[in-house]
């Protein structure tokens, strides 16, 4: 019930906040990401780059609310190092995020993430649902670009074998606004 709870929700609430938004925009994010993926008897280390597409503004109605929905592709991961049996290398990962955000100075905001991903565990030929979690800033550079940095917490569901992985991402990168 949960499951189909969350994503009609973050649906929900992501409608009727783009309905009221001040000036949004479309935008895009290269990121660089290192990923540590840890279960109960084994754990990796990766490097990855992230790509995110997305729309966002601040409300009309509340000045410093920002909100925004976003879609993100992380291909294929470079191993840093693995511990344990069986390994965590990942293939790749996608999902949604639903980003609400608060204005703290002129051209700084932070962020939470909360949103679903997907993620291949080649090594377990297994690709599999998690719940994301994560908390950001974003600065403002210039009138189009702005720079992101950010952590995020992935749970996944039980793998056979291995037992429920989590991810941690720390991320660094860029976002272009469309102006």
């Amino acid at each position: 019930m949960l499951k189909k709870l969350f994503p009609a929700s973050m649906i929900l609430i992501s409608g009727i906040a783009v309905a009221s938004l001040d000036a949004p925009t479309f935008y895009i994010g290269p990121s660089l990401l290192v990923k540590a993926n840890t279960a109960p008897s084994s754990s990796s280390r990766e490097a990855s780059a992230r790509m995110s597409a997305g729309y966002g503004g601040t409300l009309s109605v509340a000045q410093g609310i920002y909100i925004a929905g976003e879609l993100f592709f992380v291909p294929s991961s470079l191993e840093i190092s693995t511990n344990g049996t069986p390994k965590l290398k990942t293939t790749y990962s996608y999902g949604l995020s639903f980003i609400p955000g608060l204005m703290i100075g002129d051209g700084t905001m932070v962020f939470i993430r909360a949103g679903l991903v997907r993620t291949d565990f080649s090594t377990q030929s297994k690709s599999i649902m998690g719940l994301q979690m994560g908390v950001g800033i974003q600065i403002k550079l210039t009138q189009s670009w702005d720079l992101r940095g950010e952590y995020n917490y992935n749970a996944y569901h039980t793998i056979t074998g291995v037992g429920a992985p989590r991810s941690d991402w720390l991320g660094l990168g860029g976002v272009y606004n469309f102006n």
